[in-house]
């Protein structure tokens, strides 16, 4: 859980975010097995093109959120056949 939440370098992203992300929402009162998942739904980019806001939906409400409290859970790439 905690490298999926490493700190990569602004010009370096590990995980692009786009709208059907997958994300779990930290949060520090609560164990990472506790934090709420989560699916992309808007992008908020700020004033340099970058995205640092997003609107998520969980199964209780619509969240807006900072980045920096969101893991982006990684995509599959196996194709269903």
């Amino acid at each position: 859980m905690h490298q999926l939440q490493s700190v990569s370098k602004w010009h370096h992203p590990s995980h692009a975010i786009s709208i059907g992300s997958l994300v779990l929402i930290t949060n520090e009162a609560l164990p990472p097995c506790k934090w709420q998942l989560a699916r992309v739904i808007k992008l908020h980019p700020g004033k340099d093109g970058l995205t640092w806001v997003v609107d998520l939906k969980t199964a209780q409400s619509t969240l807006t959120r900072p980045l920096t409290n969101l893991v982006v859970l990684p995509a599959s790439s196996e194709n269903k056949d």
